[in-house]
């Protein structure tokens, strides 16, 4: 007697119908992943009366409560919904994305800043300045602290303040290169 193929317990059903919550629960897969991304999530603190699994909440604040980030919960229509909007992002970015792969390489908001390097002539001019002013004064403090101590010591005292002043003036003009 040969053996028979098992059959899946989906396959008397219309395959449209397996189809159609197949891609329902893509869509929701895909949508928590976003909704997670952009940032959209709330904590959901731990209760054995809800039935909660102690496995399920792995952040835990210092002697406080386990807890998860979670998503709010949502029904088939707002799931639709969202992946739509989504898509229609997609499309307005000009971006052509057809699978799921794809489309969980859309960039988050929160990744959207793009961190500069903060590099330009003006923090390189201050940068050099300052450290030849810190080092100039210092070689000069160096030949004359014998004869006149107190100058020595102020002309050191002031390369140094000059020299963090113009490492402030430094990261104040990469903070607002990054702004705009």
């Amino acid at each position: 007697m040969a053996k028979k193929t098992p059959l899946n317990q989906n396959a008397s059903l219309p395959p449209i119908l397996v189809l159609s919550t197949f891609l329902l629960e893509q869509k929701r897969e895909f949508v928590h992943k976003k909704l997670k991304e952009f940032g959209l999530v709330r904590k959901e603190y731990f209760d054995k009366k809800l039935g909660h699994k102690k496995r399920d909440f792995q952040l835990k604040k210092l002697f406080g409560k386990r807890y998860r980030l979670a998503t709010a919960p949502l029904n088939d229509a707002e799931v639709v919904e969202l992946y739509e909007t989504i898509q229609t992002l997609i499309t307005l970015k000009g971006e052509k994305t057809t699978d799921f792969k794809n489309l969980n390489d859309l960039e988050s908001p929160a990744h959207s800043l793009k961190s500069t390097s903060g590099f330009s002539l003006i923090n390189l001019f201050l940068l050099i300045t300052s450290l030849g002013g810190l080092g100039g004064a210092g070689y000069y403090g160096f030949t004359i602290y014998e004869t006149n101590l107190e100058f020595a010591v102020t002309l050191g005292a002031l390369a140094v303040i000059y020299f963090f002043l113009s490492l402030g003036l430094i990261r104040i003009n990469q903070l607002i290169k990054r702004a705009l």
